[in-house]
């Protein structure tokens, strides 16, 4: 997945990151995480996401 905001953040890196600049995220481990996208006017957006082995 890829955001495309200013910026990301993983509420648990442990089972997922996001790259700063690109906003790639990349899962980890099993596991669910909150990912947040925040725009450079301050709005933010929320997904969480679920990881699972496939």
């Amino acid at each position: 997945m890829k955001l495309t905001s200013n910026s990301g953040s993983s509420n648990n890196i442990a089972i997922a990151t996001v790259t700063p600049v690109q906003g790639t995220v990349t899962a980890v481990a099993e596991g669910k995480a909150t990912i947040t996208a925040t725009t450079s006017n301050g709005k933010t957006a929320t997904c969480e996401i679920t990881v699972t082995h496939a």
